[in-house]
């Protein structure tokens, strides 16, 4: 998926926001769906992120889908990233977005996350990172561990910090 493409979701999904979510739900190993409602976006529609290398993808759909968490961190993601979506916003016209979620109050109360994106090919990511602004922040769960053994580059691992650099992603 291209910077421009990335875009232009990102164009039609932020003029709906705020929008109320309404859960998770993951159709195989390396997709999740939130389930999205608010009047101007006609009904329920699923904001999907596929994020299996090599061909990550965003898009937004009307279908209806279904599945359970199939890992610990879809498990994380159902739990952890909720709340209304405030914000979707994209790190120049590159490969990396990110939504800002309000958190919410109840039994357990979940605070505000974002959750970061890179749609980047091979090195394709979902990441959970703790309130905060822009692309930087402490990685609060990633879908992907890089360790320093796999990619001598970049690393990415829970606790660690998020820096993102224009044209490579990067911690």
């Amino acid at each position: 998926m291209e910077g421009l493409m990335l875009a232009r979701v990102l164009r039609d999904l932020s003029a709906q926001l705020p929008l109320r979510t309404l859960g998770w739900v993951f159709p195989d190993e390396t997709t999740a769906a939130l389930l999205l409602d608010g009047p101007r976006l006609g009904g329920p529609s699923n904001l999907v992120l596929a994020y299996r290398p090599p061909q990550p993808v965003v898009y937004l759909s009307r279908e209806r889908l279904r599945g359970d968490p199939r890992s610990p961190f879809q498990r994380f993601l159902a739990a952890r990233v909720r709340g209304d979506l405030l914000r979707a916003e994209q790190l120049k016209l590159d490969r990396v977005i990110t939504l800002h979620f309000a958190g919410e109050t109840g039994f357990v109360d979940q605070p505000p996350t974002r959750l970061l994106f890179e749609v980047t090919g091979r090195n394709a990511n979902l990441l959970v990172l703790d309130e905060g602004e822009g692309f930087e922040g402490r990685i609060v769960m990633a879908a992907r561990e890089i360790t320093g053994s796999r990619n001598r580059f970049r690393t990415i691992r829970t606790g660690g910090r998020y820096t993102p650099q224009i044209g490579r992603a990067h911690v």
